[in-house]
């Protein structure tokens, strides 16, 4: 594999898991969110609260171009990159796999940093409209069993499908 990207609903342990995953592949780990904040200056919140949800998506977009060409890498996006079709389509190759990070409801947090997910009502229906994405885009589904674990089982995937090539 080239990279592994790594989807899933805001809070669902994609950071988490794509850190410890990287280090079990020897890989480069790159969280977008981090990288929008660190090119924009300013914290996602303060992106949505100074220019709104759609200046947002655009930074979005441009990272995940950015990010594309990477090889040798755990990529942590954001919870709503499947929302822009040319976010994907980059990494609809066989060099990549896209994990999509399922997490319980009752296991996403609420508020804080994360300026979509301002309360349960606004996350489930934020998971209604994105989980048909998250299938559509996803290679493989793993549920988000504890961060090491998880990062194991991808791993263990990774590994199987380069022994297929």
């Amino acid at each position: 594999m080239d990279k592994i990207l790594l989807i899933g609903m805001p809070s669902c342990g994609k950071t988490s898991i794509g850190t410890c995953l990287a280090k079990i592949l020897h890989y480069t780990f790159i969280d977008t969110d981090r990288l929008i904040e660190e090119r924009a200056g300013i914290t996602i919140a303060e992106i949505f609260e100074a220019s709104g949800e759609a200046a947002f998506r655009q930074l979005e977009t441009a990272c995940m171009q950015s990010c594309a060409d990477e090889t040798d890498a755990v990529i942590s996006a954001g919870g709503g990159v499947i929302l822009r079709p040319e976010n994907m389509a980059p990494y609809a190759d066989d060099a990549t796999m896209v994990v999509w990070i399922r997490r319980d409801m009752a296991g996403l947090q609420v508020g804080g940093a994360r300026p979509l997910s301002t309360s349960r009502a606004a996350l489930a229906e934020m998971y209604e409209k994105r989980r048909p994405l998250y299938e559509r885009y996803a290679d493989e589904i793993v549920d988000n069993i504890g961060v090491s674990e998880t990062a194991r089982h991808i791993a263990a995937m990774v590994r199987a499908r380069m022994q297929d090539r």
